[in-house]
Parts: structure tokens; C-alpha cells; sequence
């Protein structure tokens, strides 16, 4: 008499508890590849806005000041629609043929009006003048650690705090 020999329930279950334990590791992998990409985008498109806005510069004489009818003052969310008259600073650029699209956070937000609840996960782009001249763009990095100093380097007490109202953790100065 010849016996059948195949897999037994229990095997089967162990094969599969295993090819799920791998594909939960690989997706876990997976997102972590995803943040650090669009964490590299942010960065990239910081680095074209600074470019842009020298090139602004080149035009206008500055760096979107509060005579520039940009942003509120030349500051604040680089995304945000202002009412009245006032552009958002990525329109600024457009119209000064500076960029021919809008530059922006790759999560797609453009601003906040109130602060997020403190979770420190708000994606937008922000830009600010300092007393000095000089010009600092913040972006909120996924792959990094959130930190409450993380923006100490900035120029003035309210962009010294942008870590912790926003999330914000990376900056570029334009000087």
C-alpha cells in the first residue's frame, strides 16, 4: 500500500505565516524608501525656489519684500492664496517668468491658517525675510526625527519656533 505524501495543514499555515511575516517587513521597508524620496523632493524644490527667487531678485531688486504685493509682506506660506490684490509667492515667480509652474510641497498642501495640532506632520513650503536681508525657506522632512531646535539657526524668534508650531525642520538661507 502506498501512502500519499503532501503538505500537511500545519505546514502549510507555517509557509504561510512566513510569507506574511516577509511581505510585512518588505512593506515596512517599502514606505520608509517612499518618505525618504519625498523628503528628497522637498529638498529639490527648496533648492529650485532659492534659485527662483535669486533670479526674482536679479529682476525686481529683492527678494519679495512687503512692496512686492507677494505673499503677506513677502512671507509666510510660499503657497497660500491671499485675498485682494496680494499674490501667493509661487504666482510672484510664474508672473516674473522666473519658473513656469508652481513650485510645491510634493504632498500637494499650500498653507494652514491655524496651526496643526502639534503632530509636527504639516507638509507646506514656507518662506520668511530676515532683519538682516537675508531670505530662509522651511520645508517638514518625514525621514528625520522632530526635534524642538530643529530650527535654531533661523533668523528671528518666530522662525526659531517653526519646529515646534509646524514641523518644520529643514531650511535653506539665502543670503
Amino acid at each position: 500500500m502506498q501512502r500519499n505524501r503532501g503538505f500537511t495543514l500545519i505546514e502549510l499555515m507555517v509557509v504561510i505565516a512566513i510569507i506574511g511575516l516577509l511581505a510585512s517587513v518588505a512593506l515596512a521597508s517599502l514606505e520608509s524608501a517612499r518618505e525618504k524620496a519625498r523628503d528628497a523632493t522637498r529638498i529639490a524644490t527648496i533648492d529650485q525656489i532659492a534659485k527662483a527667487l535669486e533670479l526674482y531678485r536679479l529682476k525686481t531688486g529683492n527678494y519679495m519684500n512687503s512692496s512686492s504685493n507677494c505673499g503677506q509682506s513677502g512671507e509666510w506660506f510660499f503657497n497660500q492664496q491671499y485675498g485682494g490684490s496680494a499674490r501667493s509667492m509661487a504666482q510672484c515667480l510664474i508672473d516674473e517668468n522666473v519658473v513656469e509652474q508652481e513650485l510645491i510641497d510634493v504632498s500637494g498642501n499650500r498653507y494652514t491658517p491655524n496651526p496643526p495640532s502639534g503632530d509636527g506632520d504639516f507638509h507646506a513650503l514656507m518662506k520668511f525675510n530676515c532683519p538682516d536681508g537675508s531670505v530662509m525657506i522651511f520645508a517638514n522632512l518625514e525621514s528625520v526625527p522632530k526635534s524642538s531646535s530643529a530650527t535654531n539657526g533661523a533668523c528671528t524668534s518666530f522662525t526659531r519656533a517653526l519646529d515646534s508650531l509646524y514641523g518644520m525642520d529643514y531650511y535653506r538661507i539665502i543670503q
